[in-house]
């Protein structure tokens, strides 16, 4: 039988007992509907279409059954089948006897129906009917504030969120985000005169944020101001040392571009020494003892990056009288290939992998949850 049936006659069994305890009573027997009976038939021969046809039918005639097609409606929703939930719910929404209770807990669902459709003008509209009536204040501002982000309408977010502050305890960090997003959305449209004014809001919201730091740089970066574009960069230790790689080939290019590779040398060295968890994501070229960049030696095949192959690649080489300086180079290279090739970040949350930074986890939509998996193995 459909799991969903197994679900779903438990709710029909306790809505027929619900229905019979509190209507009148033929001495010890109450009379449900037909339609009620008609229903569980079809549940029972797992039926589920015409299952649905008749309960949502009955809905107009024993009011009683509400939180049968309620739970109906939900257990359609997280199945994916997001249009029979939301006529499901579209049923019980417009039953005119409804009350004010019941019709706002099957707004919030179909609301949620919608979003789940993606229909999000639609659930919109009815978050923000329930928040003019006071209805689940909290659970509506959490979609609405979930949908705003999806529809990167990030001022209306803010809005919500500040007018709701207290809803968890993120609000400050999640807002100054949506500042940042702002700033990015200023930077790529070459509306260099707004960005400024975001990040300053964005600060405000979270003076601690790692990512206004680096949208600041970024800032000065593209004007050709390197040394204050230095300062927000190497600034970032100060706050979170850890979430220092992914700006380390910017901090780069400004040394690069202000003529002091020999400084830029000396600052990853002393930063490998402060923060040695950092030394695998430090660029090759830094690592050197006298900190002169180097590059691997022009007409030799990069060594395989599994371990197993590179270390049969230095045993060959070995043999063949390669020397020992040549040796640790190409072990070390190896192993940065190795490092390279492995994720950075991982969710604190939900576990999601990925090489590249996102300030919100694309697996559980959280801010700031991405952390280097160098610091969890530390922390773990």
């Amino acid at each position: 039988m459909d799991p969903l049936l197994w679900l779903l006659l438990p709710v029909a069994a306790a809505s027929g007992w619900w229905a019979a305890r509190r209507g009148p009573r033929r001495g010890a027997q109450q009379d449900l509907h037909p339609d009620y009976f008609m229903g569980l038939n079809h549940l029972l021969n797992e039926e589920a279409d015409k299952a649905t046809e008749v309960l949502v039918r009955l809905v107009e005639v024993d009011p009683d059954t509400v939180e049968l097609h309620l739970a109906l409606g939900s257990l359609f929703r997280r199945r994916g089948e997001v249009d029979r939930a939301i006529r499901v719910h579209e049923n019980v929404v417009a039953r005119s006897s409804l009350s004010e209770g019941r019709r706002a807990q099957a707004m919030l669902e179909l609301g949620r129906d919608y979003a789940r459709a993606g229909l999000f003008d639609r659930a919109e509209e009815l978050f923000q009917g329930l928040l003019a009536r006071g209805r689940y204040v909290d659970t509506v501002a959490a979609h609405l504030i979930e949908l705003y982000q999806q529809e990167k309408e990030w001022l209306k977010a803010i809005e919500l969120s500040e007018a709701v502050r207290g809803l968890n305890g993120d609000t400050g960090l999640r807002v100054a985000h949506y500042w940042c997003e702002l700033a990015e959305e200023a930077i790529r449209h070459g509306d260099t005169a707004s960005v400024p004014g975001w990040l300053e809001r964005a600060q405000q919201s979270d003076p601690a944020s790692v990512r206004v730091a680096v949208l600041r740089g970024r800032y000065h970066q593209q004007r050709g101001e390197y040394v204050q574009a230095l300062d927000c960069y190497l600034g970032i230790e100060s706050k979170d040392p850890l979430l220092l790689p992914p700006v380390f080939d910017a901090i780069t290019g400004c040394y690069r571009a202000l003529d002091r590779e020999q400084d830029a040398a000396a600052w990853f060295r002393a930063l490998a020494t402060r923060q040695p968890t950092l030394l695998p994501l430090i660029p090759f070229q830094w690592r050197e003892d006298d900190g002169a960049a180097t590059a691997p030696r022009g007409g030799e095949a990069e060594p395989a990056v599994s371990p197993a192959d590179l270390l049969l690649d230095v045993r060959r080489r070995r043999r063949a009288g390669t020397g020992p300086e040549e040796l640790a180079a190409r072990l070390e290279s190896g192993l940065q290939r190795m490092v390279e090739e492995q994720p950075n970040y991982r969710c604190a949350d939900c576990g999601f992998s990925s090489r590249t930074l996102f300030w919100q986890c694309p697996g559980c939509q959280r801010w700031s949850s991405m952390r280097p998996v160098a610091w969890q193995q530390e922390n773990a």
